[in-house]
């Protein structure tokens, strides 16, 4: 493939003091980006990975399964950390924390539509106060020598569309990066990604802003650069049961539909997972992911019940060889679509 996008997904790119060999990102996502996750899109060419949301109060009074979300070795690097709250203190503390872990950046959490986050005037609640995003930039850049990157949505609300705002006032208080969702807090993630608003977030700032939301398609990846100028794109639904996707994009690749591709994939994200949560705990995971991953296979439906059951590594062997056989009785079983 020979266009503009491809070759400038294939440069490296600098983000303050951090480079990354290419511009294909994978987002942060409580409950899924772990460090199994993070393994597998790696191994698909991933050029930069984002933490789980990590809440900065829970590292600042040490909470026991915070720390579990920091937990980061040598070949889980470069990685950026996630952290989220409000209060500036409690950040630059968190952060210290986090570099201390291994963290290469530190992302301030903007862009969460949880209403338990949005309630407390976190995530994308904290759009609607742009002076405390850039008091936190600030306290974070005072705290650790890493870059520190900013991931915001479109606004709180189509009444205040402050992303620009926002990007403008983050940048001058030492934000090195911007990731924008084109979504508002309301759409959460239905309707359309608007990419207008990171073309205009691109226009507004110096510094590098990734584009997210709706790619699902290494077409979209390279459709998100041409329209927005953006200078790297953040996947992240879509890589949840298909991470090849990462894959398909820095090779500009056709979907891989193959089902030696699912099977192997799967067999190695549980392993993944049983090591780093042990036996039981990785298998509870694995639900979660198995139904990503079977998504669009045909006939999955009566074999759910038996997903949300699997407690131990025998039984997600047997999951497994069901699968397999319910790709193997239908050739397109595995469509790989996504609803």
């Amino acid at each position: 493939m020979d266009s503009p996008a491809y070759t400038k997904i294939h440069t490296p790119l600098s983000i303050g003091s951090l480079c990354v060999p290419n511009r294909v990102f994978t987002a942060p996502v409580a409950g899924i980006s772990d460090s199994a996750y993070r393994s597998i899109v790696r191994s698909f060419g991933c050029g930069l990975c984002w933490s789980e949301l990590i809440m900065a109060r829970g590292i600042t009074e040490k909470n026991e399964k915070t720390f579990d979300l920091l937990k980061i070795d040598s070949a889980d690097r470069p990685i950026v950390v996630q952290l989220g709250g409000g209060e500036p203190s409690f950040f630059a503390q968190a952060a210290r924390t986090a570099r201390g872990y291994g963290a290469d950046a530190i992302d301030i959490n903007c862009g969460c539509p949880v209403p338990k986050m949005v309630k407390r005037g976190y995530g994308v609640g904290l759009m609607k106060e742009p002076d405390t995003i850039a008091a936190i930039v600030e306290s974070v850049k005072k705290a650790v020598d890493i870059p520190v990157t900013v991931k915001i949505r479109a606004g709180f609300s189509r009444e205040h569309p402050d992303a620009v705002t926002v990007a403008k006032q983050a940048e001058q208080a030492g934000a090195d990066a911007i990731t924008v969702h084109g979504r508002y807090r309301d759409d959460f993630f239905r309707g359309h990604s608007n990419w207008d608003v990171i073309a205009e977030v691109k226009k507004a700032v110096s510094i590098p802003v990734i584009g997210n939301g709706d790619i699902t398609t290494a077409q979209d990846a390279y459709d998100m650069i041409a329209h927005t100028g953006c200078d790297a794109v953040m996947a992240g639904r879509s890589t949840f049961g298909r991470p090849w996707l990462i894959r398909e994009i820095l090779n500009g690749s056709e979907p891989d539909h193959s089902v030696s591709l699912l099977l192997e994939t799967i067999g190695r994200h549980a392993q993944l997972l049983m090591d780093v949560h042990g036996e039981h705990q990785g298998c509870l995971k694995l639900r979660t992911i198995l139904m990503y991953y079977t998504k669009g296979i045909k006939h999955i439906k009566a074999l759910r019940p038996e997903i949300i059951k699997i407690e131990t590594a025998a039984d997600f062997q047997s999951i497994r060889d069901a699968i397999e056989r319910l790709c193997s009785g239908d050739t397109g079983a595995h469509s790989g679509t996504r609803p």
